[in-house]
């Protein structure tokens, strides 16, 4: 650039992602856990994700589920980010304060409360006086993939890039058959093998509370919502990690 006599370039300035983890059942990662508890998973995969596309994340901690505490963490997120992660408090329950919250601090307010997909349904979308809030279902796979599906394109157009900036999409052959419900979208871990001169999508079956099906995963292959499943050996577009 000095070469060419340029001093000076216009650049963007990387947006900041506040995460705020909810749950009296989730435990910071040194401490012991008990019956029904859980270690904070979702606050440090997220702020992977969020370095990995280009945001800077800061990080909340973890917020109790009490309605005055998680309004005053949201109030403070606002202040001082581009975009807010609630994790967990997005389902329908006495304990799930994140939508009461949003609908609290302002205008529109609460947008899309579920989506037809899995894993994630219970994902929300929200704004407040124009900076996005996204709540991501309290389980960590969950909460990944609705960060690859949701939140990654926001950043990226904060980011002004395409939303599809990052993709990286094959196609493979289903290793097994796998069921689904028609009108979901469905999106399935899967471990790339190539057997012979094709590539096939083994699925990487386990609950979305299992971390160990991300770690063990190459993408996720998708089932479209007008399908009832897809059967072995059947192509399958695959979005990889």
């Amino acid at each position: 650039l000095a070469g060419l006599g340029i001093s000076k370039v216009s650049v963007i300035k990387p947006p900041i992602v506040s995460i705020i983890s909810t749950g009296d059942e989730v435990k910071p990662p040194g401490e012991v856990i008990g019956p029904g508890e859980v270690r904070d998973i979702n606050t440090y995969a997220i702020s992977g994700q969020t370095l990995k596309w280009g945001a800077i994340p800061r990080a909340f901690g973890i917020i109790r589920d009490d309605f005055h505490e998680l309004k005053a963490a949201v109030e403070e997120a606002l202040n001082l980010s581009d975009l807010v992660i609630i994790s967990g408090g997005s389902s329908v329950g006495t304990r799930d304060h994140t939508v009461g919250v949003i609908e609290a601090l302002g205008k529109p307010g609460l947008l899309v409360h579920g989506l037809p997909v899995k894993p994630g349904k219970p994902t929300i979308l929200a704004a407040i006086n124009g900076k996005p809030i996204i709540g991501l279902p309290g389980h960590p796979v969950s909460a990944m993939v609705i960060f690859e599906l949701i939140v990654r394109p926001v950043i990226s157009m904060m980011l002004q890039r395409p939303k599809e900036y990052g993709n990286k999409k094959i196609f493979a052959k289903i290793a097994r058959n796998i069921a689904s419900a028609a009108g979901r979208q469905d999106f399935i871990r899967v471990r790339i093998e190539k057997r012979g001169n094709e590539l096939w999508a083994v699925p990487v079956l386990g609950k979305s509370g299992l971390i160990s099906t991300m770690v063990e995963s190459h993408g996720l292959a998708e089932i479209p919502p007008e399908k009832q499943g897809v059967s072995e050996g059947e192509m399958v577009e695959i979005e990889l990690f």
